[in-house]
């Protein structure tokens, strides 16, 4: 076992309420990062950011969602797939060696080292390679749906408010529901997703910083899907600290984190883990991803020089049709969908921010599924 293991066993064992417990326990993921050195005295800004699991409400969830405020849940529904008799098809210790003896022969991207070496192995190999001490690997983007993995996983998890899997092919493409796998010692450098995410935990662990993109830009923290860098991305302790919008968690097995989209995160593993993850956008966050893509543009805008968010007037038109659809349906379909928590969303947007105000009058599309929320707010 890794000294940044046991560590982060004897951190959860004894769950540190004090500054020097926490700064220690962070010190020590310098092993990791050595640009993770978080000053003397900052233990309590540290504690203070900690965002702690909740048991799962599904009414929480969408306002939460709405509110564009990150959440981890303590006893989401796994997304592990079920049998015949409704039980899991396996238990969560069990899943390693069941994937090791996939024989499927497709081979997908893995990052090797701390150098991020690209190799291409099957699922298979990818367990091989997880289960040998020392190796430090991570795996993000192995595809569940219509995969060999979907006998293993739930593709339907997040069903039925995430639009995603029924919008057209454009944006059914950007779900991006895929298993995870990463060894200890592995960084993910700070990123964002341009969606908002899902990550569900089933074996070991993470710790997760995250803040808000732009206000992290701002203050100096870089992220390598919004600057052209050669190297790794910016960090800076102190700037971080700074941060309205920072946060940071350990999702462990069993919880699950819905990060908004708006959230860049660098993500360390603690122990070897599994985890399954999606994008998902609902109706409480529609206007939210749409505008996002609309005033930064989108990392899957398929022609560089266009318009910014060129999938954002589909997203919209599918969601406005969605909303209905549902709302024909009784109160129970509607609330399963999240309908209460429009009236949330839509007071979280500053209409008077002129960015806001120049999409509303340049992009109808924008317009249209405003007033549909609108209506459908009074509704509900």
């Amino acid at each position: 076992m890794g000294i940044h293991q046991m560590l982060h066993r004897k951190f959860e064992a004894n769950k540190p309420d004090s500054d020097e417990a926490v700064l220690s326990f962070f010190h020590s993921l310098r092993r990791i990062d050595r640009n993770l050195q978080f000053p003397e005295g900052s233990g309590q800004r540290l504690q203070d950011l900690e965002l702690k699991p909740f048991p799962f409400n599904k009414s929480h969830l969408f306002e939460c969602i709405a509110r564009q405020q990150p959440v981890l849940y303590s006893d989401f529904p796994r997304p592990l797939a079920r049998g015949s008799d409704g039980g899991h098809v396996c238990a969560p210790d069990q899943l390693a060696a069941q994937l090791a003896r996939c024989t499927a022969p497709d081979t997908y991207r893995v990052r090797l080292g701390t150098g991020d070496e690209k190799r291409h192995l099957t699922i298979a190999e990818i367990l091989q390679r997880w289960r040998q001490s020392g190796v430090v690997m991570g795996v993000t983007d192995l595809p569940v749906r219509n995969g060999p993995l979907a006998e293993y996983f739930d593709v339907d998890f997040l069903k039925p408010w995430n639009l995603m899997p029924n919008a057209s092919d454009e944006i059914r493409e950007l779900e991006m529901l895929t298993a995870v796998f990463s060894t200890a010692g592995k960084l993910t450098d700070s990123h964002s997703d341009d969606m908002a995410v899902c990550n569900h935990c089933c074996v070991g662990s993470k710790l997760w910083l995250a803040w808000e993109t732009y206000e992290g830009l701002d203050a100096g923290l870089e992220d390598v899907e919004r600057v052209d860098l050669n190297a790794k991305a910016r960090f800076d302790p102190e700037a971080f600290l700074s941060l309205k919008s920072a946060c940071w968690f350990i999702v462990q097995p069993g919880e699950t984190i819905f990060l908004p989209g708006k959230f860049t995160h660098r993500v360390y593993t603690l122990e070897n883990y599994i985890g399954v993850g999606s994008f998902y956008v609902g109706f409480s966050n529609l206007l939210h991803t749409a505008r996002r893509w609309m005033t930064h543009g989108s990392l899957w805008d398929p022609v560089a020089d266009g318009p910014k968010g060129q999938h954002a007037d589909k997203l919209l038109e599918f969601g406005s049709a969605e909303l209905m659809k549902v709302l024909q349906a009784d109160q129970e379909k509607q609330r399963d969908f999240g309908t209460d928590a429009i009236s949330v969303a839509l007071d979280h947007i500053n209409w008077s921010d002129p960015d806001v105000m120049g999409i509303v009058k340049a992009r109808t599309s924008f317009a249209r599924a405003a007033e549909a929320l609108r209506k459908a707010g009074k509704k509900t």
